[in-house]
């Protein structure tokens, strides 16, 4: 499989979240576990909620 294809199929797999596994090719279960060991690192778990406040005015 070429690195075009590998790379989009990745992007797919990880559109699934946490409903799918990768078994198989090795290499592509170890893409996909460092590109989500990568991510996990850039949430922040001490964020304050947002308030969103929206004013609507009917005309």
């Amino acid at each position: 499989m070429s690195s075009t294809r590998t790379y989009q199929l990745g992007w797919w797999i990880l559109g699934f979240g946490d409903e799918i596994e990768v078994l198989e090719p090795i290499e592509l279960r170890r893409e996909i576990a460092e590109t989500l060991s990568a991510a996990s690192k850039n949430i922040c778990f001490n964020i304050e909620p947002i308030m969103i406040t929206a004013s609507w005015k009917l005309i």
